[in-house]
């Protein structure tokens, strides 16, 4: 199976970091959610739900949901909705507490490549485009062994920080997961050193012949 990691930069200097020193730009939710840039802006980015199956006690003030949420049974009770001494779901809306890096990754038995080509485009006119996937996912998780790696999964309702809305997924996006740290500026920077021998800068334009590509792999195969 043909597959290709992809890294759109709108900055050739960042592009030539990551390619020169494996620099990887790690961003919290928070900034995803107010991005300006209409290509990267997600309001729903890393806005998650936990659902809990709760037994009420008849006599319980409040009920206290995930970490910081705190249910005033009594305050419900008066206003119309006494819900104790009943057994009921609970669903807590909260924001992860991650920083996030995303590359696009693209295989050859996608019926849309060119659709999915064009749509990583819009992120900038650079690209990193690294030949041999599994080498560069081994340093990252020897480099950056508390990262989490995977591919997102676009769905109706997503539940969790791999998993995306529908209308993103000619995105194609794998993404790259760290837990929250103190830091001011919302942004993580992570090397995992030169990635020379495994990827090379292209213009986008080069998509195009990437796609060719994939489509004639995808036709031998068949």
């Amino acid at each position: 199976m043909l597959g290709t990691i992809i890294k759109v930069f709108d900055d050739i200097r960042w592009a030539k970091n990551f390619l020169n020193q494996g620099e990887m730009k790690f961003s919290h939710v928070t900034v995803m959610q107010k991005i300006e840039d209409a290509a990267r802006n997600d309001e729903r980015e890393g806005k998650l739900q936990e659902s809990y199956a709760v037994n009420i006690q008849e006599n319980l003030p409040f009920v206290r949901i995930g970490d910081k949420h705190i249910l005033d049974l009594e305050k419900m009770a008066a206003d119309g909705l006494d819900i104790r001494g009943k057994n009921v779901k609970l669903r807590n809306f909260y924001t992860a507490d991650v920083f996030i890096y995303s590359a696009a990754f693209i295989v050859e038995f996608y019926d849309d490549i060119q659709a999915r080509f064009a749509e990583i485009k819009k992120f900038g006119p650079y690209a990193v485009v690294i030949k041999n996937c599994q080498e560069f996912l081994s340093r990252v998780q020897s480099v950056l062994p508390q990262v989490q790696v995977g591919r997102v999964v676009y769905t109706n309702t997503p539940q969790t920080i791999f998993e995306k809305p529908l209308k993103y997924s000619l995105e194609s996006e794998l993404r790259f997961v760290t837990q929250g740290e103190k830091n001011s500026d919302k942004t993580l920077f992570k090397h995992v050193g030169s990635l020379q021998d495994i990827a090379y800068i292209c213009d986008v334009s080069y998509f195009d012949n990437l796609a060719f590509a994939f489509e004639l792999s995808k036709k031998s195969h068949l």
